[in-house]
């Protein structure tokens, strides 16, 4: 297909993402771009910061073009948009207000996302004729809270909020000494989406076209980018890609679980679909109830996947259903899990379920506490555990057996280099 301006805003708002490539080198950029393509996302947007970034674009339109929309971003003036356009970037993203970008990008008919972050300028990228303004940078300044509060007086303007995990952040946990790094996909399947309607029929009545198939392509995008990011730092060094899995529920939550049926057939499309995309394992984390771990534990070994289950505990080291881990561990050994593992849970809580679990399991048994406040849909980041106070808790931890360590939420690079160290 050939793009116009309308048709390149309908599939950015059809596929409700961007993915930014931005890599220190035009062969990671390529590879990027590539594994992007290939989970059938359908966008790219290659950064001016980028070596050789014209080229690229103009490479990936002749290749993709005509199924794949691909754009420009760190655009900060007119004659690097031009020079865009001319390669082939069928949109412009900046990270400032830059009026004579979005003047130029609308002189060629293209799609055009200036970079804003106080009300004032919001107001001016609109009135100059940006198509979508991006809210940059968000996270410093309240992300999601911000953005709500922004909605009030501009209801009218479409704001794109950027972040998420790049292939960057990825790689600086590799070169931090990670042996493996999980996907960006906790709670990301066809549930989370359809949950949002009251059946089948409204979805297609009110959601964009191809919102159901949208979680596999999420899905299948993650493990490509941790491959991806993997492969640009680790060398020679064996490092592993877990697809991160969680309950199809909240995970807090254990009362809101499906029946049975249903999980399994989750589970399964899931797991079919992480496992096709290239995971080395499935990191099954958060869980809150032994029924759950064994549907998923089951699918798992239907497909000869390797396994991890990840328990969340209580203040003292039970299940949320009120099972104990010596239950989970009975339950799983038999269906061939290959670890059993505490997680997003704080420090002390995961000590009292690694007393209560290490004595009952011939698994290896591992523990990646969160540390901070959780302040949804955000993370609070404190600094109640730097990295050499977390460093020691989880040393005393492997003194008693503990043999695969990590961190959850709240926990930086430097938290898993000071890991790192103890081995």
């Amino acid at each position: 297909m050939s793009w116009d301006k309308e048709k390149a805003l309908e599939r950015i708002r059809d596929v409700g993402l961007v993915p930014i490539v931005r890599t220190p080198s035009a062969d990671d950029a390529l590879r990027a771009a590539e594994a992007i393509i290939a989970s059938g996302i359908g966008i790219a947007e290659i950064t001016m910061t980028v070596p050789n970034a014209l080229g690229i674009v103009q490479q990936l339109t002749k290749r993709f073009g005509g199924r794949i929309l691909i754009g420009a971003g760190t655009v900060l003036d007119a004659e690097t948009c031009a020079e865009a356009v001319t390669a082939g970037a069928e949109f412009i993203v900046t990270p400032s207000l830059e009026l004579g970008v979005i003047e130029t990008a609308r002189k060629h008919q293209k799609t055009c996302i200036p970079g804003a972050l106080t009300p004032t300028e919001i107001l001016a990228a609109w009135r100059a004729g940006a198509d979508l303004v991006k809210v940059f940078p968000c996270g410093p300044v309240g992300g999601p809270k911000y953005i709500k509060a922004l909605r009030g007086p501009f209801p009218e303007i479409p704001l794109v909020p950027p972040g998420g995990v790049t292939l960057e952040t990825t790689a600086d946990y590799i070169r931090a000494g990670a042996d493996v790094i999980s996907t960006n996909s906790f709670q990301l399947c066809r549930r989370a989406i359809e949950s949002h309607f009251r059946d089948p029929a409204h979805r297609h009545h009110i959601g964009p076209r191809g919102i159901e198939d949208r979680p596999n392509r999420l899905l299948a995008a993650s493990v490509e980018l941790a491959r991806e990011a993997r492969d640009s730092v680790a060398g020679k060094r064996p490092v592993a890609v877990a697809a991160a899995v969680t309950t199809l529920e909240w995970c807090f939550r254990p009362d809101l679980a499906p029946v049975a049926e249903s999980a399994a057939a989750e589970y399964a499309e899931i797991l079919e679909t992480v496992q096709k995309a290239g995971a080395d394992l499935v990191l099954l984390e958060t869980v809150n109830s032994i029924t759950e771990a064994r549907i998923a534990a089951e699918q798992a070994r239907r497909l000869g996947l390797p396994i991890w289950v990840a328990f969340v505990c209580d203040e003292q080291g039970a299940l949320f259903t009120g099972e104990t881990l010596e239950e989970a561990a009975r339950t799983l050994e038999p269906l061939g899990v290959d670890a059993i593992l505490l997680n997003c849970a704080p420090p002390d809580d995961i000590a009292a379920g690694l007393a209560r679990r290490l004595p009952h399991t011939t698994l290896p048994v591992g523990a990646y506490p969160h540390i901070g406040r959780f302040d949804p849909p955000e993370w609070l980041f404190t600094s109640e555990y730097p990295p050499g106070r977390y460093r020691t808790v989880l040393a005393g931890w492997r003194e008693r057996g503990a043999r695969i360590l990590g961190g959850c939420c709240g926990t930086t690079p430097d938290h898993i280099a000071a890991i790192a160290s103890l081995s």
